[in-house]
Formats: structure tokens, sequence, C-alpha cells
């Protein structure tokens, strides 16, 4: 009997394009987040810089926690914290590890099946739609990618670099907002962006060629279910140097500092400011 993947989404309430139309999951995040300090004391990787910290890594225990999938496709690897953290959280799980630079890994699972090859290129008949969970760090454009899971009929999905508006990839939160991605700063990332073009015409394409406002059209018909989430704390400024309440307006934070021991709040504080308001969407 196959089992049906249980969904902590926003669920839309009504036929309706207004993105506000999602209710919020009711959770106690101060008594997950004391279930999931421990485990995260023993994080193989103590220095993930370029990775998920604190707030993502939380952020997706929860959502494995709560949906409880069969399967994992993980598009984006890096130093292999992500898969420790997916193995430890649904050990029943078959996982499909995808990075095309595996030689920046530094803790591999001995469970995972690990590729080279780009997600959009993968033979994913064998991973059960409606039980397969799907989390992208690869910072391809969000649409892309949804498109590419929709071919599959893939139902959950994950993204963590969930950028807000002008700053970052592109991503679901600026789809959503009708708003464009940000731009490139510095030569490093124009010769960057330049490489993409060559390496990846489809997702340029995507870039440049559809309006901001006509994905948000788009992709309102396919959700079901979307949800951000919330801050751990929050700052005077994002990592990116705006004011916070002009990239995520007035989020309040998920955990009560007064709860908190002195190193789990230090932890918090240390990397609250890489917030990127990761989400879950039900298709």
């Amino acid at each position: 009997m196959s089992r049906h993947f249980q969904s902590p989404l926003f669920d839309r309430r009504q036929d309706t394009d207004d993105v506000g139309q999602f209710a919020a999951p009711q959770r106690d995040y101060d008594e997950q987040f004391a279930a999931f300090w421990p485990l995260y004391e023993r994080r193989p990787i103590k220095d993930n810089d370029g990775g998920c910290q604190l707030p993502h890594l939380f952020a997706l225990w929860v959502y494995l926690n709560e949906s409880r999938p069969t399967h994992v496709i993980e598009s984006g690897v890096w130093k292999g914290q992500t898969t420790w953290l997916i193995e430890a959280a649904v050990p029943d799980a078959q996982i499909l590890a995808i990075d095309p630079a595996p030689q920046r890994r530094k803790w591999t699972s001995r469970r995972a099946t690990y590729s080279t090859l780009d997600f959009g290129f993968q033979d994913l008949s064998l991973f059960p739609p409606r039980t397969t969970l799907v989390f992208f760090d690869d910072h391809v454009h969000a649409w892309l990618r949804l498109t590419q899971v929709r071919a599959w009929g893939f139902r959950h999905v994950v993204f963590d670099d969930n950028y807000p508006d002008g700053v970052g990839d592109p991503s679901i939160r600026q789809i959503l907002r009708g708003n464009p991605a940000g731009k490139p700063a510095g030569l490093k990332n124009r010769i960057k962006r330049a490489a993409r073009r060559i390496v990846s015409r489809q997702e340029i394409a995507v870039l440049e060629t559809y309006s901001p406002l006509v994905l948000r059209k788009a992709l309102l018909r396919l959700l079901i279910g979307y949800s951000e989430f919330p801050p751990l704390a929050v700052g005077e400024t994002t990592r990116w140097g705006t004011r916070w309440r002009d990239s995520f307006g007035d989020v309040k934070p998920c955990l009560d500092p007064e709860k908190l021991t002195g190193a789990q709040r230090d932890e918090v504080n240390r990397t609250s400011a890489g917030y990127t308001a990761m989400c879950m969407l039900s298709l």
C-alpha cells in the first residue's frame, strides 16, 4: 500500500490569485528547536560557509519531520551537511544527492546515491511522485526547476535560496511577488553570469525572456500550498546590506530568546543574518 505525503504547507483557502490566501501551519517552534538542537550539535561540518546554516538546517529538518517522505532528491550537495541532515531526519528514505562538483564534499553518506548529472537530465521514473520530496539548493532559476519537477509529476518541493526582491538568483518569493531578481555586482559575478549563458542557455532564456508578472500568474496556477519558514531571529540588516523590513517585511522571529540557552542564543545570532526564507511548495 502506498502512503500519502503529509504536507505541512500553507493550504490555499479559496480559488484566488492572492498569495496571502494561504493558511499558515501551526507549530511550536520553541519545542521543535529544543528537539533539533542535540542533532545540530552533532553536525559533521562545523564550518559550512557557502552552505546551509542553522536557520536553513532547522527549517529543512522541520519540513522533513512533518512530511516523512519515502524518497528525497537533493540538488546541490556542497560539503554534504544537508545530505547528513536528510539521512538523520528520515533514515528510511532513499536519497539521490546531485552535485556537479563532488570534490567539494566533506561528508559522504553510505546510503545515498550520488550523481554529477544535472537534475534536469536525470531519469527519475522510479521515484514515486506523491511521496518524494525534491530539495533545491543549486541556484538555478526556480521556474526552470519547477517545470522539470512537473515533468516527473512530483508534488512537493523545497527551495533553500528563496531570495527577496532585487537580490540573488531568481526565486519563488520573487516570482510570487511579480518582482525581479538581483543584477550581478562585481567582475567575478559578471563573469559567472557570462559563463552561465554558455553552459545553461535554457536557464538564461527563462531569466531574460519571461516577465516576472507572467511567471507569477503561471506559478499561482500550479500552487496548492506555499510556506516560507520564519526567521529564528531578526536583525537590522540582511546579508545583502538591505534593511530587514524592506526585504522580508514585518515577519516576526519564531523563537523566544528567553527559552534558549546561552550557546543556542549565540548560534542563532551568529547565523541569523544568512536567512533566506527557505520555502516549501505543494503542486
